[in-house]
């Protein structure tokens, strides 16, 4: 009997939405994989949907180039949308549709953890050191992985990354998973040391994320809720799942 498989290309996303800054220039972007490797494909366009419906961007050929697919709009597609996580990234490639959510944010938080804060901390992995244990140049791609798993750690939580109005409050916590991440790397190179100094980094990373406070925002108004009263990292979340992100969302 004849078998078949299904040989669609998956779509690689960072976040479980994408995250568009109003009024502000925003590229999107569409990677694709199959069989280990990058999918390239011959033909892609992209529309971009608000909450009712509307075709903001239609069905706008995007860019090929580097085994990704990329589109740039202006900000003034968005100025005058309303904010919310109820927008919608549909791309079509090679008569495949990939969609993913989206939130229009009127600022997105940005991580302030840099190698210079990875070598301060941990002197031993600055290649350019006596005594270092790596010849690395830079770590940037854990810092970047640590920060995405911060990002869904909020959005799984209840909280909305984009809604917070200081980012330094996730500072202690990003860089102490950083850290990790990059010590459980090491360890990969036969050196027991550097797996129990990840281990001990992974708890220093959750009894941190269990002391985050920041201002939030969450009325969207670019004002911080309540100066005198901070807002935990950790929410309840309503019972029976957690919020979609099409729906309203409860705290």
């Amino acid at each position: 009997m004849a078998t078949s498989t299904d040989t669609t290309p998956a779509a690689r996303w960072d976040l479980p939405m994408e995250l568009i800054e109003r009024g502000v220039a925003t590229t999107i972007r569409l990677r694709l994989y199959r069989d280990g490797a990058a999918h390239v494909p011959t033909t892609v366009t992209v529309s971009v949907y608000n909450a009712a419906g509307t075709a903001l961007v239609d069905e706008a050929s995007a860019t090929i180039s580097g085994g990704e697919s990329s589109y740039t709009f202006a900000g003034s597609v968005t100025t005058s949308e309303q904010l919310g996580s109820t927008y919608r990234v549909v791309w079509t490639a090679d008569g495949r549709t990939y969609d993913i959510p989206a939130a229009l944010c009127r600022r997105l938080v940005y991580p302030t953890v840099t190698d210079v804060d990875v070598r301060r901390r941990w002197p031993y992995l600055d290649s350019g050191t006596r005594g270092t244990l790596t010849t690395a140049a830079t770590w940037q791609g854990l810092i970047d992985d640590a920060w995405i798993t911060i990002q869904h750690r909020l959005i799984e939580s209840g909280r909305r990354p984009w809604l917070i109005l200081s980012p330094g409050s996730l500072r202690e916590p990003h860089l102490l998973l950083a850290g990790a991440r990059i010590h459980d790397a090491l360890s990969a190179r036969g050196n027991p040391v550097m797996q129990d100094r990840a281990d001990q980094l992974q708890r220093q990373y959750d009894a941190a994320w269990g002391r985050v406070v920041f201002d939030y925002d969450t009325d969207e108004d670019g004002v911080v809720d309540d100066p005198d009263r901070r807002t935990a990292a950790e929410s309840s979340v309503w019972l029976g799942g957690s919020p979609g992100y099409g729906h309203r969302w409860r705290w």
